[in-house]
């Protein structure tokens, strides 16, 4: 299981999303905000997506998931299924293949329980992603076409958090007297 952290808007999507793009292999992405933080719900959700109805156990899930050849399962807005933690690392996560990677996107770092319970630690990774490097925020932001000056202003502004950077280069490119 990988974790994948960081603040709002920090970009962790886009990143993890990038990533799994660059797999040779199939991928899955359920987004915590679209069912239910309940069992059930995730597993109607990952039902769904697999086109495949009748996943009601984390056996019949992780065998679907096999048969689809599925090698990332992405669980993206992690920060949603609070009430799910538990029984997706006791009881989902371990009927998984043991060549599938699970890649969990939220913005809090996994809890006390995954670094403490029996085994999870040695199959735990974690990433956080922070804000940009000067460099980067300055491709992101010449993106728009903004004068120099104006580019300079929004990326000293936004200290590299994406969207604080989107959302300054769209103010001034709409209002370029505004005062930050």
């Amino acid at each position: 299981v990988v974790f994948v952290s960081g603040p709002g808007g920090i970009g962790k999507s886009t990143v993890t999303i990038g990533a799994v793009a660059a797999l040779d292999h199939r991928a899955l992405v359920l987004d915590g905000r679209g069912f239910e933080p309940t069992p059930a719900g995730f597993l109607s959700a990952l039902a769904a997506r697999l086109e495949h109805p009748d996943l009601t156990s984390p056996d019949a899930a992780a065998t679907a998931l096999d048969h689809a050849e599925i090698g990332t399962l992405v669980i993206d807005s992690y920060e949603r299924l609070n009430l799910l933690d538990g029984w997706l690392r006791n009881d989902f996560l371990v009927a998984l293949p043991a060549e599938l990677t699970t890649v969990i996107v939220g913005r809090r770092p996994p809890n006390v329980a995954w670094r403490t319970a029996a085994g999870w630690r040695r199959l735990l990774a974690e990433l956080v992603v922070g804000p940009l490097e000067d460099a980067d925020a300055r491709l992101l932001v010449e993106r728009r076409g903004l004068p120099a000056e104006t580019a300079e202003k929004v990326v000293r502004y936004g200290r590299g958090h994406p969207l604080a950077l989107e959302l300054l280069a769209e103010a001034l490119a709409r209002h370029p007297r505004l005062e930050l």
